[in-house]
């Protein structure tokens, strides 16, 4: 996680809006996506941009045990191109060794972005030229 931080430290953030839902079983059994004011207190997102690079940083932390969903609303993510690489290290609290693993992200599907329990997630965005 310090590799990860140190590695995405930005020059200035840039404000961003953020929603956390969780997947949660209906009355009727089936699985659907809810507000979850609890789990909003232990996600968190930090936006910032690189000047050397002109790069978006997007970090996000999940501290809870359930798999969440963070709605994210950005200020000028517009000039930037959206389709790239994230960085993803997870595991159960006191693990050691462990390693980021790379996913593909699209934000341009509704901004979203599924983060695992006990996670921590760097979104680098670069510009478009």
């Amino acid at each position: 996680v310090q590799k990860l931080c140190g590695n995405n430290v930005g020059s200035k953030y840039v404000f961003s809006n953020t929603q956390v839902k969780t997947l949660v079983e209906g009355r009727d059994g089936n699985i659907v996506e809810r507000d979850n004011e609890a789990a909003y207190l232990r996600v968190r997102s930090s936006v910032v941009i690189d000047d050397h690079t002109g790069d978006m940083i997007i970090k996000l932390v999940n501290m809870t045990s359930i798999p969440t969903t963070m709605a994210i609303n950005i200020d000028g993510k517009e000039n930037y191109n959206l389709n790239t690489i994230a960085d993803v290290i997870c595991g159960e609290p006191g693990d050691k060794d462990l390693a980021p693993r790379q996913i593909n992200i699209n934000l341009n599907d509704g901004s979203t972005c599924d983060l695992p329990p006990y996670s921590f997630t760097v979104i680098r965005l670069k510009p478009v030229k």
